[in-house]
């Protein structure tokens, strides 16, 4: 989840909307834009074991590796999060990412779709087979404009063992209400491929910047807990926490 200025609200306003929904841990995911991840590691700190950090640094500059190492010292910062078609500056364009593998760090990964079923993508995976990845928003597939073999594509990745796949923010593109239906496919197909071992969900509690009013993060738990009836109860469990604090070391001070 996001939080924090100056494009979200706090992270106490999420902490109540989290336990309405029956939520006790989180990944605190920097916004695109902000390098200063000081405030995300302070909300982390209030509770170690069931709090972690994905932060930002910037990529384009020479030093993005050595502000990787320095991040990965603060215990709570788990992950960095970056663009599926990030590249460094100079020699080897690969740089950004060595420093996310070697020190042990989740490679958070957003699209389009477009840049994760390019072929470099996947060059890229096959070159550092150690780094762990998380693929942000569903690969933002947006289904009814992106084409079906795009999502097969991009479905084509669970073959590297350490991508995972966020499940969220989907219902943006949905032409219907909760329980947005139309959206229930591609959920299956991406379950069917990467297993729900390597899924998990986010809820967005703060949609268009903004705490949601009408209850949308809880709406969105119920959604997988009641809602899609192709997940097992053992699913469920993962999909709603089990992944996330495997990957991101949750449960773990």
């Amino acid at each position: 989840m996001h939080a924090g200025p100056p494009s979200f609200p706090p992270f106490e306003e999420y902490q109540r909307y989290a336990r309405a929904a029956g939520i006790s841990g989180a990944v605190l995911t920097q916004h695109f834009g902000e390098f200063d991840n000081e405030y995300l590691l302070r909300c982390a700190a209030t509770s170690p074991s069931d709090l972690a950090v994905i932060g930002m640094v910037d990529c384009a500059s020479t030093q993005a590796p050595e502000e990787v190492a320095r991040a990965a010292s603060f215990p709570a910062f788990r992950g960095v999060r970056l663009r599926a078609s990030t590249r460094s500056p100079g020699d080897d364009p690969l740089a950004i990412w060595r420093a996310i593998e070697a020190n042990g760090l989740v490679a958070s990964v957003r699209g389009p779709v477009a840049s994760l079923v390019h072929p470099s993508f996947a060059e890229m995976l096959r070159e550092l087979p150690s780094l762990k990845v998380r693929i942000d928003h569903l690969g933002l597939f947006a289904y009814g404009i992106d084409t079906d073999t795009d999502f097969e594509r991009l479905m084509a990745l669970s073959a590297f063992p350490n991508v995972h796949l966020l499940w969220a923010g989907f219902h943006a593109y949905s032409t219907q209400s909760f329980p947005y239906r139309d959206a229930h496919p591609y959920l299956l197909r991406s379950l069917a491929a990467f297993g729900a071992q390597r899924i998990m969900w986010s809820g967005d509690w703060a949609r268009a910047g903004h705490a949601a009013p009408h209850g949308y993060y809880s709406v969105d738990a119920r959604l997988v807990r009641t809602q899609l009836g192709f997940l097992t109860k053992q699913d469920r469990v993962a999909v709603l926490g089990g992944t996330a604090r495997r990957l991101f070391r949750l449960g773990r001070p």
